[in-house]
């Protein structure tokens, strides 16, 4: 429930509905790219930025181009919920092996599939352009207005930097020292797996 429909809810509102929309005053591209970056490292994972990016970039489009909240929140749930029933079909049967999801084919299907949708959005929707009443005077300067952004990145970095760490040195860092016993057998022995 929180992975595949309060997340969706929540961060499309926060990063489509507000942040993206006061950005698009720049240029929708702007607001797409910058609040699409922003989204996948909000994630706080170095590596997540990389795969999330795709993703993020087609929900500000597709938030921008319909006009609606409601296609991107219905995008970000339908991608939330495979990956949710991934985790839950691997958590109560371990020995559940996904083959076809690592196939090329069923990628390069996804592919073909997310880029067509993408067409047909573009082909059969005209985006709203912003109204002069809904645009505010600037009243303080680009430092008082982007300061969260930085404090933002500062914590980025720093889950960044502390995942790959962790990642590169991960045997300075244990607690405890893995210790096994001696082996049981005296000879080497050679095993094969029937």
């Amino acid at each position: 429930f929180g992975l595949a429909i309060s997340a969706p809810i929540c961060e499309e509102t926060l990063f489509r509905g507000v942040i993206q929309r006061g950005y698009e005053r720049r240029g929708p591209w702007f607001a797409i790219l910058f609040v699409g970056l922003l989204f996948a490292a909000f994630h706080m994972s170095f590596l997540r930025l990389l795969a999330l990016s795709p993703i993020a970039l087609a929900l500000g489009y597709v938030a921008w181009r319909s006009g609606s909240l409601v296609s991107s929140i219905l995008m970000h749930f339908s991608y939330n919920a495979l990956t949710t029933i991934v985790l839950i079909v691997s958590s109560f049967l371990p020995g559940t092996q996904f083959t076809f999801l690592e196939q090329p084919w069923v990628s390069g299907a996804g592919l073909a599939l997310g880029l067509a949708a993408l067409w047909l959005l573009h082909r059969t929707t005209r985006p709203e352009p912003i109204r002069e009443e809904e645009l505010e005077p600037e009243k303080a300067g680009w430092l008082g207005r982007s300061w969260p952004l930085g404090v933002a990145a500062l914590i980025f970095l720093f889950m960044a930097s502390t995942e790959l760490l962790i990642a590169r040195f991960h045997e300075v860092l244990a607690v405890q020292r893995l210790s096994l016993p001696a082996e049981p057998w005296q000879a080497p022995e050679s095993w094969t797996y029937q």
